[in-house]
């Protein structure tokens, strides 16, 4: 990569941050879902666990997280919105440490630039709500993973690996859909490891537990019919809400190809085509290092 690439990656990153950070300067109003973290966080142990937490749709990490940092800093805007712009700056210094490990300098740089760059990364991290810790523990169980199918002897990286994937399932419901894909992972490529699968399995039994608990004795069970907080018309509309949220360029392109209507359903199309061809990569690339570690 050429200086002045380099120079221009970074200033665009260097926006990025910035406009992420903007938040602990420019004050503005809680929205309703900020506030409700908030009050919640106010409460006592005991009263935040029992009026709030196992009334909520979500797990409780985040917000005996908040609780902490209020404890500590106080409950203002700015205060309560640092906590998510720390946890956003802590991404992007665990994706260039940990991803350098796995990819050139030039690539992680670019990957990092466009995940800075990208208005999600900077609304969730002037927000008071979970995303940000999601990303984080996502980014960190994400190269973890990697770190552990390239040394699966390593003694400590499993172990941390598997915190991480247990707070990312504590943290968010889709933290633990994504904790449950990388058990999957872990487990297929332990099959002729009886120790290791019995291992991931119980890693898998603990995530679980939580869910058990708030469906059984708090109100999620009550939300998963028609009162959830997704709305969705199908398979395609869940998809393409999930391509909103990672690759937005999609959902833009398909709209303009083919109008609102059926703009769901060709950014379903794609997104899956593109994740399966990721998939496909990676399994094709893992082999081709594992044929080359054993010859």
């Amino acid at each position: 990569m050429q200086k002045s690439e380099t120079y221009f990656l970074g200033a665009i990153l260097f926006c990025g941050l910035a406009m992420a950070c903007s938040g602990l300067v420019l004050s503005y109003s809680y929205w309703w879902d900020e506030l409700y973290s908030v009050v919640g966080a106010r409460l006592s142990m005991a009263s935040m666990m029992s009026d709030f937490i196992m009334e909520d749709v979500h797990p409780p990490f985040y917000q005996f997280a908040l609780k902490l940092w209020i404890t500590a800093f106080g409950d203002g805007e700015r205060t309560t919105r640092a906590l998510s712009t720390l946890f956003s700056l802590m991404t992007v210094l665990a994706f260039w440490v940990l991803g350098r490990r796995h990819f050139h300098k030039a690539t992680t740089l670019t990957a990092l630039t466009v995940m800075v760059s990208c208005s999600l990364f900077s609304y969730f991290a002037q927000e008071t709500r979970s995303y940000s810790l999601l990303l984080l523990l996502t980014t960190c169980s994400t190269f973890l993973y990697l770190d552990s199918c390239r040394e699966p002897t390593h003694r400590i990286k499993p172990v941390l690996l598997a915190v991480s994937l247990l707070l990312l399932s504590l943290t968010h419901y889709f933290g633990l859909i994504y904790s449950g894909t990388i058990i999957l992972l872990l487990l297929v490529d332990a099959r002729r490891d009886l120790r290791a699968g019995i291992g991931f399995i119980l890693l898998g039994g603990m995530c679980l537990v939580w869910p058990a608990i708030h469906y059984l004795y708090g109100d999620i069970g009550s939300r998963t019919g028609q009162n959830f907080w997704i709305e969705t018309n199908g398979i395609a509309t869940t998809v393409a809400t999930v391509s909103d949220g990672l690759t937005p360029q999609l959902n833009v392109v398909s709209e303009a190809l083919v109008g609102a209507g059926l703009k769901d359903v060709l950014t379903a199309v794609v997104f899956t085509a593109l994740l399966l061809l990721v998939i496909l990569f990676s399994t094709k690339q893992r082999q081709t290092e594992a044929r080359q570690s054993v010859s």
